[in-house]
């Protein structure tokens, strides 16, 4: 940005005293300067898109390793046993119990 405003002050100084070819020269390097800020942008807006994809990555691995251990529970129940813990809530009847 600091190079930006220089250069326009640079064209602006070159224009009131008449050295066109100066002018020209500086126009040039505005050109390319502005063309290498709006890379950086594009490049900030990428890593900015990669960023938020690795978090959704690191959030599925989270899921994965959980998804792995359960089964890792389901592998290492006692044979005959049909009920295992997953971690989630369930609401179960009793029956009532014949004294």
């Amino acid at each position: 940005m600091e190079i930006r405003d220089n250069l326009k002050a640079r064209i602006k100084e070159a224009e009131r005293e008449g050295w066109l070819g100066e002018v020209e020269g500086l126009r040039v390097s505005l050109a390319g300067a502005e063309e290498k800020l709006g890379e950086v942008e594009g490049l900030r807006v990428s890593l900015a898109g990669a960023e938020e994809k690795l978090g959704e990555v690191e959030g599925l691995r989270v899921s994965l390793a959980g998804a792995e251990e359960k089964l890792a529970q389901l592998d290492r129940r006692p044979a005959g046993r049909g009920v295992i813990d997953l971690g989630i809530l369930t609401i179960t009847s009793r029956q009532p119990q014949n004294r």
